[in-house]
This record gives structure tokens, sequence and C-alpha cells, in this order.
């Protein structure tokens, strides 16, 4: 099954989607940010038939989402909650629970659970964030276990809304590769970025249009044996 040999368990869920997309990663990130739902929907790596959905709910320190990726014969699913507290007016942690769910076709549909704990402080123009996924190593059957990951981030912001960002993230037990960045906003009503990460290569972008209530996004990456990845979403401000 060609879905199943690309994809190791749940690699979706590994680390965020690009270096645009860790304020929905890191469950630290979601205070202070506006009460908003979401709905995104893509293609991996061409296929047609290899698919994927989320939507998300988040406002004051709360967030909920709900996350799917595969084919008609497998499929990863992610259900969400997360929630965030602040310390001295600078430092927020936060703790997510991920309920998920393996299917493959005629063959089982499994079931476990995942921790995911973050931090974040700000210090003038510059944001440092941290997070560790999957604490608990979920396991799925005796030979099938969700790896440990984890990350540490820097983000700069200019006084124009350009920002730059760089990360550094590992699975446990293996080097680190390198995550980075930058975006840009224009006229206060289109973001559009361009990223970089190191293992596997993969080039990544960004574009974001905002008016008003609304936001719409098209964003991607490139991987250079695999193919573009596209996935379209719209964000609605409550």
């Amino acid at each position: 099954m060609i879905i199943v040999m690309i994809f190791t368990l749940f690699e979706s869920v590994l680390f965020p989607d690009n270096i645009f997309a860790e304020d929905l990663f890191n469950p630290a990130l979601i205070r202070g940010r506006p009460v908003e739902a979401s709905f995104l929907a893509g293609t991996r790596f061409g296929m047609t038939e290899l698919r994927e959905y989320k939507f998300s709910f988040q406002g004051g320190a709360y967030a909920v989402g709900l996350s799917s990726l595969g084919s008609a014969l497998y499929r990863e699913n992610d259900i969400s909650g997360s929630f965030s507290v602040q310390f001295r007016e600078v430092i927020n942690a936060g703790l997510g629970l991920h309920v998920l769910n393996c299917w493959i076709s005629g063959n089982s549909n499994c079931y476990n659970y995942s921790l995911r704990a973050g931090g974040a402080g700000q210090i003038g123009f510059l944001l440092l964030s941290a997070w560790i996924n999957n604490i608990n190593q979920p396991r799925f059957s005796s030979a099938e276990r969700v790896p440990v990951t984890y990350s540490a981030r820097a983000d700069y912001t200019l006084e124009r809304g350009i920002v730059f960002s760089f990360a550094l993230r590992s699975i446990a037990g293996n080097l680190p590769f390198y995550n980075a960045g930058i975006r840009a906003k224009f006229f206060g009503l289109l973001e559009a970025g361009i990223g970089l990460n190191t293992d596997p290569v993969l080039m990544e972008f960004t574009n974001c249009f905002r008016l008003g209530w609304l936001s719409m996004t098209y964003e991607g990456s490139s991987h250079p044996k695999l193919g573009w990845s596209h996935r379209f979403g719209v964000t609605f401000k409550l």
C-alpha cells in the first residue's frame, strides 16, 4: 500500500505543517489570539487520493481542533483540545491533549492519546518558544509507537511587520534539523512568506488575504522527490 509506505505512523502530527503554522501547534501560543474558526483542505505530494482536512476553533486561552489525513484505504485522525496560562505577563505555558485514531481499511481501527506541552516568552521584538510532543509515546501495536518530537524557536519582528523565524527541531534520538522562514505584510491586506525545511528538504510558502473578519489562505510545500503539497483555507473572526 503506497500511502502507508510513504508515511510513518502519524507523520502528520509530528511537526507543524510549515514554519508559519507554529501558533496552531504550540499550545502556549493560543493566549492572546482573537476568537476565530478556520477550515483547511488540501492534497499531499500531488496525490489527489491523499487528502487532508483541518478544522480549528480558538480564542482566549483555549482551542479545539479536528484533523484528518489519508485516503480511502488509510487515514489518520486527530481530535485535540488545548489551553494556555500566563505568568508575569510575558511568559505563557500550554498543554494539549490529542485523541489519535489510525484507520486501515479491512484491517484495524485503533485509538490512543498524546500529550503536548509548550512554552513561550516575549522579549521586545523577539519571541522565544519551545514545545515537546507525544510526551507519552502513544502505542498502536507492539511495534508501532508515535515518537517524541521537540522544537525550540525564535521569531524576530521588524517595525514594518517583517518576521524572521528560525527553529531547531528533532525526533527524540535523531539528529536535529532546521526550519527557517521570512514573512511580511503588505497594506494590512496581504501576508506572504517563504521558508525552508532541511529534513526532509522542503521549500515552504504561505499567502493570506485578509478582509475584515474573513481571511483566505493558500499554502504548501515542494518536496524534491514527491512533488507539491497544496492547502486552501478560510478563517472567520468571531
